[in-house]
């Protein structure tokens, strides 16, 4: 379903697109999303196949659009490495 952003939000999106893409690639090596996908499927495609538990895969699709769910999702990954 279409998550409509005003040019702001498609600016932060963008940012944390970028932050998503270091969270999830190894230290030193180039980014594996592919520049002509969209941030919204960058994001969407994370928060879907994510190895996460299952209730914290439903919380992030259920989420009330696509900036919302970026947030949540480096949230989620930036603790994943802590203690």
């Amino acid at each position: 379903m279409p998550e409509p952003l005003d040019d702001k939000e498609k600016d932060a999106l963008h940012k944390e697109r970028l932050r998503l893409e270091e969270l999830v690639s190894r230290p030193g090596a180039a980014s594996s999303a592919l520049p002509d996908i969209s941030d919204e499927e960058v994001v969407n495609v994370l928060a879907q196949y994510l190895p996460v538990d299952p209730v914290q895969r439903q919380g992030l699709l259920e989420l009330d659009g696509v900036l919302l769910r970026s947030r949540a999702l480096i949230d989620l990954l930036g603790t994943a490495g802590r203690p």
